[in-house]
């Protein structure tokens, strides 16, 4: 990102010069070993440190209305605090403003505040299609502005659709696969589908 930093970038791309305890939760891994709930960086696997589950912030507006209470620590951008997430995803606000393609606010949700899961091993990361159907849409915007698309989105870093537990586009209709990750699946999907309009992809390897 340019070193005039994000405030920049929104004031640009807009056209101008209580808090909870913390949650961790231990989940079930695929071959029945306890473990606890770890956070994964775009494309790297996992991370030593226990998963935090905080609420998110009312004042995220960037992400109102997502059908969660809970994100998870540290952010898959590598937020430490709500808070910190939350200041940083305000610059974003301008982007989705330009209205550059409908699923620019999920993808940057996935990022920015990941749904915190019990059922589930490992933060959900956002589709490959996903972040290349925005960065195709909304990549152009910034350039006009003098701003590159972050490193820190580079779509080769998440996961096919088809090859792990990924959060698809809102044009993605692909079915679940059946197999043994349907209980969890079907309640991430319910979940993403009836109170926010996401929907979730996986193949059987993807809690493995």
């Amino acid at each position: 990102m340019d070193s005039r930093g994000p405030l920049v970038l929104a004031l640009l791309l807009l056209g101008i010069s209580g808090t909870s305890p913390d949650v961790v939760f231990d989940a079930v891994t695929s071959d029945g070993v306890s473990g606890a709930l770890v956070s994964v960086e775009p494309g790297s696997s996992s991370s030593s440190a226990r998963s935090v589950c905080r609420p998110v912030p009312g004042a995220m507006t960037l992400c109102r209305g997502l059908g969660y209470a809970h994100m998870r620590l540290p952010t898959l951008l590598g937020h430490e605090s709500a808070r910190e997430a939350q200041q940083q995803s305000g610059a974003w606000l301008a982007l989705v403003h330009k209205r550059c393609h409908r699923d620019t606010t999920r993808f940057l949700c996935t990022l920015f505040a990941p749904a915190c899961l019990p059922e589930l091993p490992a933060p959900v990361r956002p589709c490959r299609g996903l972040c290349e159907s925005v960065r195709s849409a909304c990549a152009p915007v910034m350039n006009a502005f003098g701003f590159p698309w972050p490193e820190a989105f580079n779509c080769s870093r998440f996961p096919a659709r088809n090859s792990s537990l990924c959060v698809p586009g809102s044009d993605d209709t692909s079915g679940d696969r059946a197999g043994p990750t349907d209980v969890i699946q079907g309640f991430v999907s319910f979940l993403f589908l009836h109170t926010s309009g996401l929907t979730l992809v996986t193949s059987l390897p993807a809690l493995s």
